[in-house]
């Protein structure tokens, strides 16, 4: 069965494959508002759980989602800190929102063999931003700063992909009518990135958290360190109050 242009149909639960022997519309004006009001119907009276859950064959959105470019330099499943945590934001607001997420693409081969066995995969577009270009072993070597948490020269490289993101994610909107950008991770305060300024370009809603590690260290839980931690704590907790003072990017 072919028409001119797409076709449509409730999801209802249903994978897109189940609709093409369901439900057919072909691709007339005002059809996707018929859609809309008879899906929020169906809505209020329990048939479904979403006010208007639709598919186009061209691909693909739910119409009524808000479409979100999500900034997550760590993202992997099956892991903690950063990558895990930016991983379950990413997996359970695509429930609800189109991700359209920009990653650094350490855990590539992870992230592309979970999404597409996910209910909410559709939902989540993935764009690579390997740090070191297309140079694996520049990649490699950045990549070994960033995990070594004391290693100071990573922010140079990491602000230079923030920036790339940037770039990126102003492409994205050239393409997409985007709702929100969300500065997700890394959760540290002292890179936020430069989604804030595609927002003042664009008027799009700019949200950045979670936020952490801007409190100083309690010193005191030094007793009994060395010369060298002691000094490496001092002067990060100098460094830190310092950001949150004069920072431009973060004072914004």
């Amino acid at each position: 069965m072919r028409y001119k242009h797409s076709l449509y149909g409730f999801s209802c639960g249903f994978h897109k494959e189940a609709l093409s022997y369901l439900l057919p519309f072909p691709d007339v004006p005002h059809y996707d508002t018929f859609i809309m009001l008879s899906a929020q119907l169906r809505n209020r009276i329990g048939y479904i759980d979403k006010k208007c859950a639709i598919h186009r064959w061209s691909g693909v959105h739910n119409v009524s989602m808000k479409r979100v470019i999500v900034n997550a330099y760590a993202c992997s499943p099956g892991m903690g800190s950063e990558p895990g945590m930016a991983w379950n934001w990413c997996v359970h607001l695509a429930k609800h929102c189109e991700l359209h997420i920009i990653t650094e693409g350490e855990f590539r081969e992870r992230i592309e063999g979970i999404v597409p066995t996910l209910p909410q995969g559709q939902n989540m577009h993935f764009y690579y931003n390997p740090i070191g270009g297309d140079n694996i072993e520049r990649c490699e070597k950045i990549r070994r700063m960033c995990w070594n948490q004391g290693d100071w020269r990573f922010y140079k490289y990491y602000r230079d992909w923030q920036w790339k993101t940037y770039l990126m994610a102003k492409e994205i909107c050239l393409k997409e009518k985007i709702d929100i950008l969300h500065q997700l991770n890394m959760i540290g305060f002292r890179e936020p990135g430069y989604l804030w300024k595609l927002s003042e370009e664009t008027g799009i809603k700019f949200v950045w958290g979670p936020v952490d590690a801007k409190d100083k260290f309690p010193l005191a839980y030094c007793e009994g360190a060395g010369f060298k931690t002691k000094l490496f704590l001092w002067m990060k907790n100098t460094i830190t109050k310092w950001q949150l003072g004069h920072s431009s990017r973060v004072r914004k």
